[in-house]
């Protein structure tokens, strides 16, 4: 009788002697937290334009 192994068992297999992490692809979170960070920046870049603009609103119409 001929013994069969699974690509999915040998992938485990690969993952359990694999000690330095070298088989793992991990994300770039470098590269997500700068686009978080420039994306959080120029909400609140928004947010402060919106304050000015309504602050000189304000005053202009004597408030």
């Amino acid at each position: 009788m001929k013994t069969r192994i699974s690509k999915s068992f040998l992938r485990g297999v690969r993952r359990t002697f694999d000690l330095y992490g070298t088989t793992k692809e991990w994300p770039d979170l470098s590269n997500s937290k700068q686009k978080d960070y420039r994306a959080l920046r120029g909400d609140w870049d928004n947010v402060g334009k919106t304050i000015r603009k309504e602050t000189r609103d304000i005053r202009a119409a004597g408030y």
